[in-house]
């Protein structure tokens, strides 16, 4: 199984040029994807339609979003959360990516 993470907007640059470079793990940026400031539900929607976890800083918007989705009964494909104590710490988000990227992460949530 290949994991794509999509990272929100405020994902550490630098811990998605570690996980993509030095692990070589497949990541998919908002921006990149063409959803720069874009809402965030709009963002759990194209996640979902294309098979990606998301990644994301925003410990605030997302596990509404998350219980919303599941409340009205849907799967998702995983949602991994960086917390505030590791927000700035690229390699420990890069190499937490990388021991995710091997399990299901289908209707996960991973705190890191």
């Amino acid at each position: 199984m290949t994991i794509t993470f999509l990272t929100d907007e405020d994902v550490d640059g630098p811990a998605v040029t570690i996980a993509c470079e030095q692990l070589g793990l497949q990541i998919i940026r908002v921006v990149d994807a063409g959803f720069a400031h874009t809402d965030d539900q709009e963002i759990f929607r194209y996640a979902e339609q294309n098979g990606h976890v998301i990644v994301t800083g925003n410990f605030k918007d997302f596990p509404a979003i998350l219980a919303e989705w599941v409340m009205a009964n849907n799967q998702h494909h995983g949602v991994i959360i960086i917390g505030s104590k590791h927000y700035k710490n690229s390699s420990h988000i890069a190499r937490k990516l990388a021991e995710l990227a091997s399990q299901d992460m289908r209707n996960k949530v991973e705190w890191i």
